[in-house]
């Protein structure tokens, strides 16, 4: 699929977003400096969050257990991003060639994001058998990345029947924060990706690159990775990237990526040099014939190819070969 001119698919460099998440901290200069970090940091495009506590939960309904045990509407309404802010940090980011879109919670807030041009949308895991959410951002027929940390199988299937590869990613995903690498199953990338048929990718709530590299080498199209501008102050610190961080992340993902190369067998001649080939390894006379006693197999590779042993094991010797001159044909009667 493709997001602003990006073209996200097998073969191309992985499609890396960072999430600011609650971490701009009800601080819109906050939220401009996120947006900078990850612009500067090497990254695709930045991704924000878009719902108000109501759109979620109520008060008493349920607590979040994380650093801290907090009533989840009362979590919410700690870090939601002002609706008011959308419009100029949308802006701000076109203007840094970054573009900028959300997880989104409510149907209801398609219509505006629609306006401000939104390019594409993500699906929080929770929201993975929210109807109306799905469908609401199916029919936009823009880009989506569909988190699967709580899918079942029957929820995945569910997704194939609504939305087109064309326009759809699956990201692997551990609705844990932070997440523990023993629980990511990476190995299901592949199968997710036969059986479904969406290109995969990865939501990433793990600490540093590990994770993303090894989600790369199964063949991710995208990784989604939490930024934050302090470890201790924002609701992600313990386990999002500050800008430096990012930027090394951004990094290891691209080096693992280059490291997957194409099939290719046509080993470059250079790294060949230091084989073994056929050499004289005592003084030959002409018509001697050659022996694992007067020939053998050294480095560097300037003679017969090994496998050139049985055919001339026996053979005699065209003319005189000194001790240590690499053999050829022209040596073999």
């Amino acid at each position: 699929m493709q997001i602003c001119n990006r073209l996200i698919a097998t073969g191309q460099k992985p499609f890396i977003l960072a999430d600011i998440s609650g971490n701009h901290e009800q601080d819109i200069e906050k939220a401009y400096l996120l947006i900078k970090a990850t612009k500067d940091s090497g990254c695709d495009a930045v991704k924000f969050q878009t719902y108000k506590p109501e759109h979620l939960s109520m008060p008493g309904l349920g607590t979040f257990k994380g650093q801290t045990t907090i009533d989840l509407y009362e979590l919410y309404q700690s870090i939601y991003m002002p609706y008011e802010w959308y419009p100029e940090l949308m802006d701000y980011a076109k203007t840094i060639d970054l573009p900028a879109f959300t997880t989104i919670f409510n149907p209801s807030d398609i219509g505006w994001l629609e306006k401000l041009d939104c390019p594409a949308y993500k699906i929080s895991s929770y929201d993975i058998n929210y109807i109306q959410i799905l469908d609401a951002v199916r029919q936009t027929q823009k880009p989506v990345m569909i988190s699967t940390g709580c899918a079942t199988y029957s929820d995945l299937a569910f997704i194939a029947d609504r939305f087109s590869p064309l326009t759809t990613i699956l990201l692997k995903c551990v609705s844990s924060y932070p997440a523990a690498p023993e629980l990511f199953n990476l190995s299901m990338m592949p199968m997710m990706r036969n059986n479904f048929g969406f290109d995969m990718g990865l939501s990433d709530h793990s600490r540093g690159s590990a994770i993303a590299c090894a989600a790369t080498a199964l063949g991710a199209v995208a990784i989604e990775k939490h930024i934050t501008l302090s470890k201790t102050t924002s609701i992600d610190g313990h386990f999002a990237l500050l800008p430096d961080e990012m930027e090394n992340f951004v990094n290891d993902v691209h080096t693992a990526w280059k490291s997957l190369g194409t099939v290719d067998f046509d080993t470059p001649v250079k790294s060949r040099e230091y084989m073994r080939s056929l050499y004289a390894i005592t003084d030959i006379k002409k018509g001697e014939r050659f022996t694992s006693k007067n020939a053998g197999f050294l480095r560097p590779n300037k003679g017969l190819n090994p496998k050139a042993w049985f055919s001339i094991i026996d053979k005699r010797a065209s003319v005189d070969v000194s001790a240590g001159t690499p053999l050829h044909l022209r040596h073999i009667e």
